[in-house]
């Protein structure tokens, strides 16, 4: 079986026997933790980390259901967090920054990242760009990276089954006709 496709792939770059891990990735010791998170009616974080020779280690995923608030997606990130990564500092957490938008202000309301950062108790900043271009080409560009011969600079936890799904078949252009 394989990947279905019917438009145009965002990271043709992609390559699962090189970027997906054999097995489960190790948690590196004493690195910082860094999460990307990504609001809305579906929201969702990558969990991943830098080892010193500059490959990106993404070690899990969180996808909860389609209407997740913030106070189920953090129950269900919590565990995550004080399990598997308890013993690791926290790095860059960073969100889309729609996420740090549409709070009504003058009735005290929070965003859903402000809210998340609470939650967590620990600062997310805004991503440096929401530009799809510049997201794409760094992206792409350590699909492309490799460290040496057998290292990418990109590597994915197996079980980043949405992840991978999307890397694979689903981020892709759709035909316009």
């Amino acid at each position: 079986p394989a990947f279905a496709l019917d438009g145009k792939p965002v990271y043709p770059e992609f390559d699962d026997k090189r970027h997906v891990a054999p097995g489960p990735l190790a948690v590196l010791p004493g690195l910082p933790l860094d999460i990307g998170f990504d609001q809305g009616l579906s929201p969702g974080a990558v969990l991943f980390q830098t080892a010193s020779t500059g490959q990106v280690r993404i070690l899990a995923e969180l996808v909860p259901e389609h209407g997740t608030g913030v106070s189920r997606f953090l129950e269900q990130l919590l565990p995550l967090l004080t399990g598997r990564f308890r013993e690791l500092p926290p790095g860059v957490w960073s969100a889309d920054p729609s996420g740090f938008y549409g709070a009504d202000r003058i009735a005290g309301e929070m965003t859903w990242a402000e809210a998340v950062s609470k939650g967590l108790g620990h600062l997310i900043m805004p991503a440096p760009t929401n530009e799809p271009v510049l997201r794409i080409e760094s992206v792409k560009l350590l699909l492309k990276t490799m460290i040496d011969a057998h290292t990418p600079a990109l590597l994915v936890d197996p079980s980043c089954r949405m992840l991978i799904g999307g890397f694979a078949a689903h981020y892709k252009y759709r035909r316009i006709r």
